[in-house]
């Protein structure tokens, strides 16, 4: 999102650290920091236009309580855990979230909201992944970026052209750009 890409490129170039999952292929960039990721929420949250914001918080904090719950915790830590590269398992397990929470609105989740509240989760699974000792690069996160937005657009519906035009001339996600695919995220 170019949002994200936005806040990337402010990031001073750090030496890579070697910590659990360091090696994982495609590590290139620099690593992120859990005061990165709050800097690149505020930045997320600034974007939000005030007649979405209600939504947008409601369904960060349905994600954040799913996160979070006793009964989900260990699920959702798993999720992050599973062999593979970091920004597949990031992406697919914000993507399942996403899915879980429109599933149980009963898809009442607006369109609108649904891929800036699936950024903001994601940077809050990228921040437990920082606490659990993952190494995560801004590539990493980019690459997680769109895997996330990808598998919900094609959970919502949405065809390789629609898909192909959310991420814009650039080829970097748009913020906001949801496909308005018959019965997408409705």
């Amino acid at each position: 999102m170019a949002l994200i890409d936005q806040a990337l490129a402010r990031q001073q170039p750090q030496p890579p650290t070697q910590t659990a999952g360091a090696s994982q292929p495609g590590g290139q960039g620099a690593s992120l920091t859990p005061q990165k990721l709050q800097e690149m929420r505020a930045a997320l949250e600034a974007k939000i236009p005030q007649e979405q914001r209600e939504a947008f918080d409601r369904v960060v904090l349905a994600g954040r309580k799913v996160m979070y719950a006793e009964q989900t915790r260990d699920m959702v830590m798993k999720e992050l855990e599973k062999e593979g590269p970091i920004d597949q398992r990031l992406g697919f397990a914000i993507a399942g979230l996403m899915a879980l929470l429109d599933q149980e609105s009963r898809k009442t989740i607006p369109q609108e909201v649904v891929l800036p509240a699936a950024l903001a989760l994601m940077l809050e699974a990228a921040d437990l992944l920082l606490q659990i000792g993952e190494t995560l690069s801004q590539q990493q996160l980019r690459d997680a970026i769109d895997v996330m937005q990808v598998t919900i657009l094609r959970q919502h519906g949405a065809n390789d052209d629609q898909i192909m035009q959310s991420f814009g001339a650039g080829g970097a996600p748009q913020a906001g750009a949801a496909p308005q695919a018959q019965g997408a995220m409705a």
